[in-house]
């Protein structure tokens, strides 16, 4: 049987998600190497099965971004994403919006259902290439800018892509610090996949997923007005 529709439990789980991503930055600021992530240049968020923002957390200029994100994510892992899986990406081609922004994204599962997506980004302070920190008006292509990684699974069901990390590593001048702020996100993606999971056990998944499709419907006609 259907449920009526409630506004006061749509809010209620507005909020939750609200906290979800607040818990999610303040593990990126409290676990993260770099001065990036104390002055706030990082954010999260959470996203439904579909990859639509439902909540977000940290710096709100990333939301945009992350909308581009998720369409490349969903091209190009969409059929094939299991649990424990991690994304690691940083390609301007692929929806990030420069190189040092290194983001990573969480498929969230319940009950064996895809749920959800985590976010997490933060600038790192270096990314290789010609010049410290990756970006110069001296550079002249995307290959000077930096190491670009396109959309590759940093973990695959839960294992960690060593070989991918070690190559990453290898091409940047601060790795103990970026390999940091990376770990700092991976925390920060299991914090929002253990939340979402506490959220879908308490109200149900279908009931989570019609509070966020209403969400995502107010706010494109608030907009629009």
């Amino acid at each position: 049987m259907k449920r009526p529709f409630d506004p006061i439990l749509v809010e209620v789980i507005r909020n939750q998600i609200a906290a979800i991503t607040e818990e999610m930055t303040l593990t990126v600021y409290r676990t993260g190497r770099s001065g990036m992530c104390k002055v706030g240049d990082f954010a999260t968020a959470v996203c439904d099965r579909y990859g639509r923002l439902v909540g977000e957390g940290g710096s709100p200029y990333q939301m945009c971004v992350f909308i581009d994100t998720m369409e490349n994510v969903l091209a190009k892992h969409g059929k094939s994403l299991n649990p424990g899986d991690i994304i690691i990406a940083n390609d301007p081609y692929c929806g990030i919006s420069h190189m040092p922004d290194i983001t990573l994204i969480a498929p969230a599962f319940w009950k064996d259902q895809l749920a959800g997506f985590m976010i997490s980004y933060s600038h790192h302070t270096d990314i290789g290439g010609r010049f410290a920190g990756g970006i110069s008006s001296l550079c002249q292509s995307s290959f000077e800018e930096g190491v670009r990684i396109p959309m590759l699974k940093l973990y695959d069901a839960g294992k960690r892509n060593d070989v991918l990390l070690e190559q990453i590593v290898a091409n940047v001048r601060t790795p103990e610090e970026w390999v940091g702020d990376v770990d700092a996100k991976v925390a920060s993606c299991w914090k929002g996949q253990e939340q979402l999971a506490k959220l879908n056990d308490k109200y149900g998944m279908p009931q989570c997923n019609a509070a966020w499709a209403d969400l995502v419907d107010s706010s494109e006609r608030v907009t629009r007005a």
